[in-house]
């Protein structure tokens, strides 16, 4: 029950192949590095596996390399969250010995079997549900798991409860749609302040107190007063998420938990025990800075016309590359992707408070230069995305588009745009 969104969007996979073989026997697996298999009526198998919200990178990687070391399927289906993951997850699946396909879950929940959302690792080419059926091999094998010990009967689930009745391992099925969306956001912007988590979600404030009210209900999330009142994921909530994408609960908690340290002392940034939620709420200032931009240009984009593809906060906004020999990598703010029509938009984030002397501007341009050397970030998008610096006045922004200048003379096509607030909402195609 824990994993309730994650198995509907598998089951979206099973009747896209049910459209075009059945019959098939469907398998879940508790602990196997696969998710689920189907098995088609020809004796050929199919391995899903899911790359959830909160699965960080590294540990889906190790997930993908288990597997890759035990019985492999006659076929993988991998689904990611987004187009980034996708190309990310088809550069390390490009050696895979079984036919590999990766999809987008959100385009895989609303396709028809015959729509092409499916990509191999190699070819930019997509595929239907058909073609994706005759490239899988005769020759695989599935894991296979220990039998449970017991098996206990669904019970009636009275969604009419109250959320605080209703137990923590069946609340995915009693969450309303605004419920899960409001969660995804506050675990993706920890500490968020009401106003900027309203603006985001395009709600009322009557409609965001409902919502609240439900999610305090169900001990999901908690209200911080640092600064104000903020709000964030509670251990449940953490525990929730990372359950939903079979990612580490340990590990998430300790990375985003709020709660404190030492419940004898004072709550503040230094008493909060998750390593990267003390650090968001240790610069405070600059995190709201960085939920107030966004939220009003997500309200600007939303009043141009403007769907918004991707927000994503800096644990996925960063990017890695190899530069020289080395791994190095860009940590933005955030990374923001948004699309009218066929027209695309995309940018990553970087409010700058402390860039005031030349050399640091130097310093905080310098991984950009790189990345942006390389051909990692039209492999990473499918396109160049801008970096968008935001500063507080016109004296920084005037220092900055001056040096700027000064790079360009060598590497004319780095597209850094620096901007003020509220004005900033100029991009190029």
């Amino acid at each position: 029950m824990e994993r309730l969104d994650a198995v509907a969007a598998i089951y979206r996979v099973a009747t896209l192949i049910a459209d075009w073989f059945p019959p098939m026997r469907m398998k879940w697996y508790r602990a196997a590095d696969l998710d689920a298999s189907i098995t088609l009526g020809d004796g050929r198998s199919i391995g899903i596996i899911r790359q959830g919200q909160m699965s960080d990178r590294s540990p889906f990687a190790k997930r993908l390399g288990r597997l890759r070391h035990g019985m492999m399927p006659g076929g993988l289906i991998v689904l990611t969250q987004d187009e980034i993951r996708r190309r990310h997850t088809r550069r390390m699946m490009y050696t895979e010995r079984v036919p590999t396909f990766v999809g987008i879950e959100s385009e895989t929940i609303f396709a028809g079997p015959d729509d092409r959302i499916w990509q191999m690792p190699s070819g930019n080419a997509k595929i239907d549900m058909a073609a994706v059926l005759r490239q899988i091999s005769r020759f695989g094998s599935l894991p296979a798991e220990a039998p449970l010990m017991k098996v206990y009967p669904p019970i009636h689930l009275n969604t009419d409860l109250s959320l605080d009745r209703i137990s923590p391992r069946h609340l995915p099925a009693a969450f309303h749609p605004a419920d899960k969306r409001a969660l995804d956001l506050i675990g993706d912007w920890p500490g968020i302040k009401y106003i900027n988590l309203r603006r985001l979600m395009g709600v009322s404030p009557s409609r965001l107190s409902q919502v609240m009210g439900r999610l305090k209900a169900a001990k999901a999330v908690q209200q911080l007063h640092l600064d104000g009142r903020r709000i964030a994921l509670s251990n449940a909530g953490v525990g929730l998420l990372a359950r939903r994408d079979r990612s580490s609960v340990g590990a998430a908690r300790q990375r985003w938990s709020v709660m404190p340290v030492d419940p004898a002392l004072p709550y503040d940034w230094e008493n909060i025990s998750g390593s990267r939620a003390r650090q968001l709420l240790r610069n405070s200032e600059h995190t709201d800075a960085v939920h107030r931009f966004l939220a009003d240009t997500v309200e600007r984009a939303r009043d141009e016309g403007w769907e918004i593809v991707q927000l994503d906060p800096p644990q996925r906004a960063s990017r890695y590359f190899s530069y020289q020999g080395a791994v190095r990598a860009i940590n933005p703010d955030a990374f923001v992707m948004m699309r009218r029509g066929r027209e695309v938009k995309a940018f990553f984030l970087e409010w700058e408070r402390r860039a005031i002397r030349p050399s640091t501007m130097r310093e905080r341009l310098a991984p950009y230069i790189r990345y942006y050397s390389t051909d990692r970030p039209r492999d990473d998008h499918g396109f160049t995305p801008e970096v968008l610096i935001v500063v507080e006045d016109e004296v920084t922004a005037a220092n900055f588009r001056q040096l700027v200048k000064q790079i360009r003379s060598s590497q004319p096509q780095l597209p850094i745009d620096i901007a003020v607030p509220l004005g900033s909402f100029r991009l190029r195609c």
